[in-house]
């Protein structure tokens, strides 16, 4: 089920999420909407479903951390995955591990598919005042501060977030007062490259992080390659509350012929709560 926030789609009103999933339906590692159904009062929104999948969450959290580069591997594809979202005119606005399914390709290589777009609006160059259904652990201090961001400087926050979240094992800031402050510390090891980006990314001031292009010409990007080879751990993972998911012989169905029918952890991992 989805909030109702209306859009037009061929003269019909649809829930805004759909029409994000429409405008990203050609990329990759979007999951693919395979049909979405009208009830009385409410949507319901049928996606693919990956084989053997598991959500990046629980990937973390079985694993403890990420190693460096599997992480580098996974985080280019994310940084890849919301780059293209932006060029076709859509802002995810609740980039976190529980929204990232991971699982194999054909070849056998970990791949991501960036899920639950019901925070998401269109892309626009100027300020946004509205922040419903985000993760709050994941906002930038100038929401806190102004309840104001913008797009850009806003997921590169949140992808410093999920970066930290990887290679670190849980999340940095769990407080408002720790995400205003925005003092990165680290509780392990990790390269300086690694703490150089992840610090960029959650500059206190918007102007001062990075785009997405710059991002992935980061010298820890530009390093080592995983070969994404395998996949721990993966089989019998949670998606969470938000999907009923179809089978995998859905995986390679063309989004633009979707169908509309008409039916008349530890505690700071645990405080992801949402706006």
């Amino acid at each position: 089920m989805v909030v109702f926030l209306p859009q037009q789609i061929n003269g019909e009103k649809v829930p805004l999420e759909i029409c994000l999933l429409r405008k990203a339906a050609h990329i990759p590692g979007v999951i693919k909407l395979i049909a979405y159904f009208e009830l009385a009062d409410c949507f319901i929104i049928v996606m693919e479903r990956p084989e053997a999948v598991k959500d990046l969450f629980d990937y973390i959290t079985e694993r403890k951390a990420v190693p460096e580069p599997e992480a580098r591997y996974l985080f280019r594809q994310v940084v890849d995955i919301v780059r293209q979202c932006h060029a076709a005119g859509v802002i995810h606005r609740d980039i976190k591990d529980e929204n990232l399914l991971i699982t194999t390709d054909r070849q056998g290589r970990k791949v991501l598919k960036l899920i639950d777009f019901g925070s998401g609006a269109f892309l626009k160059d100027h300020i946004y005042t509205d922040f419903d259904g985000g993760t709050k652990v994941y906002a930038p201090p100038e929401w806190l501060q102004h309840n104001q961001y913008l797009a850009g400087p806003a997921t590169v926050w949140s992808l410093g977030i999920l970066l930290y979240d990887m290679v670190c094992g849980d999340i940095p800031f769990a407080q408002d007062f720790q995400i205003l402050a925005a003092r990165v510390t680290f509780r392990i090891p990790i390269s300086e490259d690694c703490m150089d980006l992840i610090r960029l990314c959650l500059s206190h001031q918007p102007e001062d992080r990075p785009t997405l292009e710059q991002i992935l010409q980061h010298p820890w990007l530009m390093g080592p390659k995983d070969s994404g080879a395998g996949l721990i751990g993966c089989m019998g993972g949670s998606l969470g509350p938000h999907m009923d998911l179809l089978s995998d012989s859905h995986l390679d169905s063309d989004a633009s012929s979707l169908d509309k029918h008409s039916t008349g952890s530890d505690a700071s991992r645990e405080s992801e709560s949402e706006f």
